[in-house]
């Protein structure tokens, strides 16, 4: 082979795998949520307030999300753990599971919902390019479109002296997906819509983002960036007689990177 042929090869090796290198792209986030509930649950039998009856209150808790780029299809993972516990005293009997509780005596209960996001979704072609350039570069919108597995790990339970019941169940919920970004350079503003209604059942997630980045490189590398924003859930359910109208709300920041 001349040296000739040998410098074009290598150039065209060179122009693909740039090419898909360039077509990866990878953003990972974690940070803490303000999850403050609202609502009411049920196991078999009276439906008790979060907030009156069982107590629970604001929780701080980690979540984290990844979203990987490739040239056909994107994908994006995310973990975000409900955790609940409280001592609650009510002035009546009530039951939950196949289980009275006595009136005016403390009870222990805790209501945990982790939930593992898997989806898949897709950019409008050229749209951030043509926005960019009709706004002459002050402005990049993106739009995505998409589907989210959910899987949810649901445990509850009250104990009270001798007595004591609980549930467990885990459920995969597929959800429509919908982003929408506006990238300014240095700053950027963002919205996530996850949800889906059926029988009577609906779950909807919307989180707003507003993201500063602190650090970037020029052309390649990472770019570091801080995010605030506020995010809802507002979910209700029938699963294995455990039935839920429930709401979870609150601000949230994180630290992520993205190359």
């Amino acid at each position: 082979m001349t040296a000739k042929k040998l410098s074009a090869l290598i150039f065209i090796l060179v122009l693909f795998l740039g090419t898909r290198v360039w077509a990866f792209g990878l953003e990972a986030a974690g940070g803490f949520w303000s999850e403050n509930p609202s609502g009411d649950i049920s196991y078999k039998g009276d439906s008790l307030s979060v907030k009156d009856d069982l107590r629970y209150d604001t929780e701080y808790k980690p979540f984290g999300r990844v979203k990987i780029d490739l040239p056909l299809i994107n994908f994006y993972l995310a973990y975000t753990p409900v955790n609940f516990e409280e001592e609650g005293e009510l002035n009546k009997t009530f039951t939950f599971g196949d289980k009275t509780f006595n009136a005016n005596v403390p009870f222990d209960s805790y209501l945990k919902m982790q939930q593992y996001d898997l989806g898949v979704y897709w950019g409008i072609p050229f749209l951030k390019s043509v926005t960019e350039a009709a706004t002459l570069g002050f402005a990049g919108i993106n739009v995505e479109l998409g589907l989210n597995a959910r899987v949810m790990n649901v445990e509850a339970g009250i104990e009270q002296q001798n007595l004591k019941e609980d549930t467990s169940f885990t459920v995969v919920i597929p959800l429509l997906y919908g982003g929408l970004s506006i990238d300014f350079g240095k700053v950027s503003l963002e919205g996530e819509f996850r949800g889906i209604a059926y029988n009577n059942n609906h779950y909807y997630d919307a989180i707003g983002r507003l993201k500063f980045y602190i650090f970037s490189t020029p052309l390649v590398g990472p770019s570091a960036f801080v995010g605030v924003g506020y995010r809802y859930q507002d979910l209700k359910f029938d699963v294995d007689d455990f039935k839920g109208t429930f709401t979870l709300s609150g601000p949230f920041a994180e630290l992520g990177v993205n190359f």
